[in-house]
């Protein structure tokens, strides 16, 4: 397994590699445990939408994730295709 931290943070699944191939970005009180629950999702999935988790620790991981959307949405225009809602 990957050495994802036992920690809280924010975390993003990507579906590329390019910083707006974002789908989601979240926060988490425990990034392994929201890791082992992310690969599980997409593996009962038809078609997965997330191909990488990138994760970094802080100690106030929804404020963070709240900041970290706003400024993907400043610099492409839109949210992260799953914080988009309906």
């Amino acid at each position: 397994m990957p050495d994802v931290p036992d920690a809280s943070g924010v975390y993003a699944l990507m579906s590329g590699k390019r910083e707006g191939d974002m789908v989601f970005l979240g926060g988490s009180k425990n990034l392994r445990e929201e890791f082992l629950k992310e690969i599980a999702t997409q593996a009962s999935l038809a078609k997965p939408q997330g191909r990488f988790f990138c994760c970094a620790e802080t100690p106030t991981p929804y404020e963070q994730a709240d900041k970290e959307i706003q400024i993907f949405r400043r610099r492409f225009g839109r949210k992260p295709l799953l914080n988009s809602g309906f």
